[in-house]
């Protein structure tokens, strides 16, 4: 059984005090690995940015990209 996402229910899951604290929790990891970057703290940095930019598509995911994508 599938569930449809709604754009109301999208809103409230980007508000839930628990999907902003994983969303805090990502954002602050992200900085530590670019921090890490350009201190040369990484011997694989090409994977590390690879992990910066998955990171960085989930924090800035909208409801439009998330529904064209399925």
């Amino acid at each position: 059984m599938r569930s449809v996402i709604t754009r109301e229910s999208f809103e409230e899951w980007q508000g839930h005090p628990v999907t902003s604290l994983l969303m805090k929790r990502l954002k602050s990891e992200r900085e530590v690995m670019k921090e890490g970057l350009v201190n040369n703290q990484f011997e694989n940095e090409d994977e590390i940015r690879g992990r910066c930019r998955v990171l960085a598509i989930l924090l800035e995911l909208s409801y439009e990209e998330l529904m064209n994508n399925e």
